[in-house]
């Protein structure tokens, strides 16, 4: 399992002050989410068997234990500012909040609390801590 770490693809500094252009291309996203942790947070040790999720880390550090719900396989990656990584399907992630930190979470479906595609899986047991 390899995750790519994104950067901005483009970024303009003028007068008027700065502009990140974060993702180019063809996707939709259904749901858009801001947040900000504590050092020691961790969100996820749950998959999606649906949904893609792109995570950006606006400010702070995290440390990301992925585990494949299928295939077992494990990846760890660290995201700083302005980097950003995709989730996909069946990868149970642990964001663990190695600063105090701002990130923005895209999702390809909205959240439906009827049929919510969590699937609790713990990423981060075993993991390179």
């Amino acid at each position: 399992m390899n995750h790519p770490v994104f950067k901005p693809s483009f970024a303009r500094t003028d007068a008027r002050g700065v502009f990140h252009e974060i993702r180019n291309g063809d996707e939709i996203w259904k749901s858009v989410n801001l947040g900000e942790m504590r050092q020691g947070a961790v969100l996820g040790n749950h998959y999606h068997t649906t949904s893609r999720l792109f995570f950006f880390m606006l400010s702070g550090k995290v440390r990301i234990d992925f585990l494949h719900a299928k295939t077992g396989e494990r990846d760890t990656i660290e995201l700083n500012p302005l980097e950003g990584v995709y989730l996909e399907p069946y990868e149970s992630h642990a964001i663990l909040f190695l600063d105090s930190g701002r990130f923005m979470l895209l999702k390809s479906e909205a959240f439906n609390p009827k049929k919510p595609d969590i699937y609790p899986l713990k990423a981060d047991e075993g993991g390179s801590r």
